[in-house]
């Protein structure tokens, strides 16, 4: 709003007439009447329509019956200010009294601007009205300032409440007609929320998607452990660990979809109510909070039904546990297992040092009655000039197909693979004598290095006392004996 100044002759002691303003003064005098006339008439042009508008707005209006005391706690659930309510009372009380204020206020500048055109009262007489008018508009700004914040206020509530309706801010509703089943009812809420396909808002709290996930993960860090500097004899024997251990997470995957399957209908019925909610954000605010008890009691009903399938939570439970004892396998094979493997393969007086296992096994070419036959028989072959066969060279051979074999892994079936790594390597030699025997020597050695640490590795200790609530380890055997009894379990 313009502030306007009044140029008026100064007072004077002079007993003599005031001398009549000059025509230049009088201009003055008449820019300004119009001037407050012109901002009068924007100020009430824009004032009306704002205020037209706000009495047509449905997010504004819709407020005026609503009984705050009734739905406090539906608004406490979606967050609505507290100071709506003397918001909307305030503006019940300034509304009209706005109306009436601007429809003066419209007849007084309407009669000012008929005067002034007509010219037929002095402009001297005129001015007074002006400012008496300029102060009207700018008391009534204050008071339309206001009710347009309280327009602005209820706006923003109408949005709160309409955005925040949804199951969480129902939830404590429906618990609240659940009564004397308020324990059965959170064990009906922890089954939607456990199985639900969308995130849950505490961040500790774990869901199928999250276990799905973790499998996922899990999967992939078994998938990329590394297995260098050890023999590859002894990576086929930790591999076959880890085969168990990705058997595990497919079957936890497989798990987790079947009780997805399992809770589709119960989730049908959640989706359904989460339908009628979106619906009702459609609906005037008197209609939707009058629905929300009958959501509520729906939402419970939806609850309940999940507690009638409670008896699957144990599988839950085997699937959690089940990743956390995953995860104690992954790290122990990705790091502690190979750690102490190494020492021992490095270690000269460890079984599990391929130099002295191939040491061990070649010196039985000459030990006990078979021994004895064989050297007799190298003997023989020195007096005939044939060649005779350096157990040094043989020794170098076993320590290299130690070191070198894909895996010991074989059975009546599926031996071909075994066989023809050791003839491969035996190919040197005359045949029948010594090869045949050297053969036998070959594969048992192989076997029994491959079975060394195999056990070695099965009976390795895992600490999983984080989890089991007490102090202790268990061996790598039992530990995938226990995560396939539950895997299994899983899928039942």
């Amino acid at each position: 709003m313009n502030k306007m100044t009044t140029i008026l002759s100064p007072p004077t002691n002079d007993p003599t007439p005031t001398a009549m303003p000059s025509p230049q003064e009088d201009t003055s005098v008449r820019q300004q009447i119009q001037n407050i006339i012109a901002s009068c008439a924007d100020f009430l042009s824009l004032s009306q329509r704002e205020i037209t508008k706000a009495t047509k707005d449905r997010r504004i209006t819709e407020w005026e019956d609503v009984n705050f005391h009734h739905n406090a706690a539906t608004f406490t659930a979606c967050g609505v200010p507290a100071s709506s309510q003397s918001t909307r009372d305030h503006l019940r009380k300034e509304m009209p009294s706005l109306i009436e204020n601007l429809r003066h206020l419209e007849n007084d500048m309407g009669n000012l601007n008929a005067d002034f055109k007509l010219s037929s009262t002095p402009t001297e007489s005129l001015h007074p009205k002006a400012r008496q008018l300029e102060a009207k508009v700018r008391k009534l700004s204050e008071q339309v300032d206001a009710v347009l914040m309280d327009c602005k206020l209820l706006k923003e509530s109408h949005a709160i409440l309409y955005g925040s309706l949804n199951l969480e801010t129902i939830l404590p509703f429906a618990r609240e007609k659940a009564e004397k089943k308020g324990p059965i009812f959170d064990i009906g809420l922890k089954l939607y929320q456990l199985t639900a396909d969308h995130p849950v808002t505490d961040e500790d709290f774990k869901s199928l998607d999250d276990f799905f996930d973790e499998a996922n993960k899990q999967e992939a860090l078994l998938n990329n452990i590394s297995l260098e500097g050890i023999p590859k004899l002894a990576t086929s024997v930790i591999k076959e660990q880890i085969k168990n251990a990705l058997r595990v997470t497919s079957m936890i995957k497989d798990g987790i979809d079947l009780l997805r399957e399992t809770f589709s209908i119960e989730h049908k019925h959640i989706r359904d109510t989460e339908k009628r909610l979106a619906q009702l954000k459609d609906e005037d605010l008197l209609r939707l909070l009058a629905s929300i008890d009958e959501e509520a009691q729906a939402l419970l009903k939806d609850i309940m039904r999940f507690h009638h399938k409670a008896h699957h939570m144990n599988k839950i439970y085997d699937i959690q546990e089940t990743l956390l004892l995953l995860q104690f396998l992954q790290r122990t094979i990705k790091k502690d297992l190979q750690n102490e493997l190494r020492e021992k393969i490095n270690d000269r007086d460890s079984p599990l040092n391929p130099a002295n296992a191939a040491e061990k096994a070649s010196q039985r070419f000459l030990e006990g009655p078979k021994g004895f036959w064989r050297g007799s028989k190298l003997l023989l072959r020195l007096i005939m000039q044939k060649p005779a066969l350096n157990l040094v060279s043989f020794e170098n051979k076993l320590k290299q197909a130690l070191n070198n074999c894909p895996t010991f892994y074989t059975s009546d079936e599926n031996s071909v693979p075994l066989e023809n790594f050791i003839n491969e390597n035996l190919i040197v030699y005359e045949a029948p004598f010594p090869r045949n025997d050297l053969y036998v020597i070959m594969k048992e050695c192989i076997i029994d290095y491959g079975k060394s640490v195999e056990d070695f590795c099965r009976f390795f200790k895992v600490d999983i006392s984080s989890i089991s609530d007490k102090k202790g380890s268990v061996t790598i055997k039992k530990l995938i004996k226990k995560i396939l009894t539950n895997a299994t379990k899983i899928l039942k």
